[in-house]
């Protein structure tokens, strides 16, 4: 009776013996024990019903991520070739290329702060001909 601890309770019940119920007790906290395939959730069985074992729970953990990561990745690369060509250093190079709007111009000072906005650059910087780009600007200088 080294590791039985007495239990109390009512001296007249019969079913009080402590040797089973510790062994109950250690049935129930038996670690690795296995659970029927009903008590798994649906992460712990694949689509046939059988159990994933932690190297394949953690391999498609695994893929997933580097799924994630990828298509971040170009979404990204995506992003960066939208924007490329419209810096404010770019952009504002080529408004100095413009016919009437040299640096120091009422047109040319507009600009600088109108593409303070990465919309305003990207709108500019999606149009093709001069003449388009001077338009523009000249509308939204005259509807400021």
């Amino acid at each position: 009776m080294g590791d039985v601890i007495p239990l109390e309770g009512s001296d007249d019940s019969d079913d009080s013996n402590p040797i089973e119920t510790i062994q109950a007790i250690k049935n129930a906290t038996k670690k690795g024990k296995m659970r029927a395939p009903e008590q798994l959730n649906e992460k712990q069985q694949d689509k046939k019903g059988r159990k994933i074992g932690g190297v394949e729970k953690l391999a498609g953990q695994i893929d997933h991520i580097v799924g994630v990561v990828e298509s971040r990745s170009t979404a990204t690369s995506l992003m960066m070739k939208m924007q490329l060509g419209s810096s404010i250093p770019e952009v504002m190079e080529v408004v100095s290329s413009l016919p009437e709007c040299e640096p120091t111009s009422t047109l040319w000072m507009f600009a600088t702060r109108l593409f303070f906005n990465q919309e305003m650059r990207e709108i500019f910087s999606t149009m093709k001909t001069p003449n388009v780009k001077f338009a523009w600007l000249t509308y939204e200088f005259n509807n400021q």
